[in-house]
């Protein structure tokens, strides 16, 4: 569901929603396999999630704004091949701001920012393969592991550009870079980026764009 308060250059949205994704499969005798002394026979997993959070949005005549803060949950369950279970729980919290200031008619100045904090519990039971071993599961009987840890991440990254047009708007420039960093590798990337256009006549518009693109972790 969502709510909204719409004043004359302001708007609030408080939003929420959810979703619900099952699946369960049992495989056919030929495709059964044993591991560890077990025999596969199905698996099923289960993953519900839900969405809440604010956003503000402001349209004056030179500034604009648009803030949002979010929180996701998510709960993934797996039960099948053997007795490999396990159970993950994770929270997602997103804050992000916007701003775009109109210099002039011809230039306008935007900057913004993106902070994610993630927690992930994750716990379960499995059986060991390793590649050595794939081609050995009807007799290689294979060890126990047990997992039980919280992983916590953090995400931070931001952004600069600056657009401009000619006054007879046949020519336009946008000039810019993004900055991100992630504390579980401590990598550091820099992304500029830069696209024109250029319009000769009304019907034609001439395109070209270029840029880095970087996700951390980087291999």
């Amino acid at each position: 569901f969502q709510i909204s308060g719409i004043g004359k250059k302001s708007r609030l949205d408080v939003l929420a929603f959810g979703s619900v994704d099952k699946l369960a499969l049992a495989l056919k005798e030929e495709d059964r396999v044993n591991i560890g002394g077990e025999e596969t026979v199905e698996f099923a997993y289960e993953n519900v999630g839900s969405t809440r959070g604010l956003r503000y949005r402001h349209d004056g005549r030179r500034l604009r704004a648009d803030l949002s803060a979010a929180e996701s949950l998510n709960h993934f369950a797996f039960k099948g091949f053997g007795t490999n279970n396990f159970v993950a729980d994770w929270n997602l919290w997103t804050f992000r701001e916007d701003l775009v200031w109109e210099a002039r008619p011809f230039l306008a100045l935007e900057a913004g920012a993106e902070e994610r904090w993630t927690f992930f519990p994750f716990k379960g039971d499995f059986t060991a393969v390793t590649d050595e071993e794939q081609n050995q599961l009807q007799s290689q009987k294979l060890a126990r592991m047990t997992v039980d840890k919280t992983a916590r991440t953090f995400l931070q990254q931001g952004y600069v550009q600056g657009r401009f047009r000619s006054k007879a708007e046949t020519f336009g420039l946008t000039l810019g870079a993004r900055l991100s960093w992630l504390d579980a590798t401590g990598q550091t990337a820099l992304q500029p980026r830069g696209a024109g256009t250029w319009k000769p006549e009304k019907s034609w518009k001439v395109f070209g764009s270029w840029g880095i693109f970087t996700r951390s972790p980087d291999p």
